[in-house]
């Protein structure tokens, strides 16, 4: 049995990580109603509920960041009980997720110890 990527739709084989091809990981995050999750980005920790926050640089943003490589509203993250999507809302210098540019089309999945990229600052979800 193998595992297709949904970053780059490789075949790899089932006993591996992350994929051969790009490096995306497979181990998927997931959590319960009594795992408390927290954005970390410039040494800020926010705890998240289960709603969509946009990320950006205007006061339209849910989670607002001094970044002038940022899009007013780049980036969607949406925290559900189960995962953790994110989103880019077609910014101009893209979001990237460990080092991997994700298109404006779908929300993809966060994987544990995933980093994300929205201009030039580094954001990662962790839980307890």
């Amino acid at each position: 049995m193998s595992k297709k990527c949904i970053n780059c739709n490789h075949l790899n084989p089932s006993d591996i990580f992350y994929c051969e091809k790009c490096n995306f990981p497979f181990e998927e995050t997931s959590y319960n109603k009594s795992v408390k999750i927290f954005l970390f980005f410039k040494e800020k920790k926010i705890p998240l509920k289960n709603k969509t926050y946009v990320i950006g640089r205007g006061d339209m943003a849910d989670i607002n960041i001094s970044d002038k490589y940022m899009s007013m509203r780049h980036a969607e993250l949406k925290v559900l009980s189960s995962h953790v999507t994110l989103k880019d809302l077609k910014s101009k210098n893209g979001t990237f997720i460990d080092k991997i540019k994700i298109d404006d089309h779908n929300p993809i999945k966060l994987f544990k110890n995933n980093v994300f990229y929205c201009g030039k600052t580094k954001f990662e979800i962790k839980s307890t």
